[in-house]
């Protein structure tokens, strides 16, 4: 989602905003209210923050085994060299709330840096976060979305969609087309298998189902219902 909306904005600036004491997230939310708070007072209203709340491994040697949250934030409507600006900003509240002063604030060019940026950092596996947090990881601000939040969320899902179809046919013709076959030739018939694997995702097919109970045979408690396919009507 934030690779598709830097396209229509660029934002300017990525931070990262970390914590060294054991805070509740509801402290995070309170310094990034005050940074926002801050950064608007000096550079205006409009400016915009989006970005997601990670956690660190645990595993260092001074972790102490804890995992720590931190916020990789964009920024809009501030010009790239005021990165540094934003990082005085927010340190000493940071610091105040959460204990940290090392904090990072980096000038966001073009598009392709904004979506480097987002790989890099937003949503990787290894900093999920911990089983019992129940709370939001997506952190934006009013009018962050420049094509509103459902929409782009429905395009971002759409194109995840379209790039697993596109895997799936390249998986299944590989393993049928011969080996050593002309790379131009497979290409062909890889648009051709994906055009007719986007007809068939898009047909409403009737079948037969027949509902199948799964009983618990101490009890005789129903413990789960499923529905089998049968086949085309």
């Amino acid at each position: 989602m934030f690779g598709l909306d830097a396209e229509v904005t660029t934002p300017s600036i990525a931070t990262t905003f970390t914590t060294r004491d054991l805070v509740p997230i509801k402290t995070l939310g309170e310094a990034i209210a005050q940074t926002a708070r801050g950064v608007r007072a000096e550079f205006g209203a409009e400016v915009k923050y989006g970005g997601t709340l990670e956690w660190t491994t645990g595993r260092t040697q001074y972790s102490g085994g804890h995992r720590r949250p931190h916020l990789h934030l964009l920024w809009k409507g501030l010009d790239d060299h005021q990165a540094d600006d934003v990082k005085s900003i927010a340190t000493p509240i940071w610091k105040r709330l959460t204990g940290a002063h090392s904090h990072t604030s980096e000038a966001i060019r073009t598009p392709g840096a904004a979506i480097r940026y987002v790989a890099l950092h937003h949503l990787k596996e290894g900093q999920a976060p911990p089983p019992t947090f129940k709370g939001r990881r997506l952190w934006t601000s009013i009018g962050w979305w420049e094509g509103g939040a459902a929409e782009t969320r429905k395009r971002a899902r759409a194109i995840v969609a379209e790039e697993r179809l596109i895997r799936r046919c390249e998986r299944e013709l590989a393993d049928v087309v011969p080996d050593g076959l002309d790379s131009a030739i497979f290409d062909e018939l890889l648009v051709d298998r994906v055009e007719r694997a986007r007809v068939d995702r898009g047909r409403v097919v009737t079948v037969k189902v027949r509902e199948v109970q799964e009983v618990d045979r101490e009890t005789g408690v129903v413990t789960r219902r499923l529905r089998e396919v049968l086949g085309d009507v």
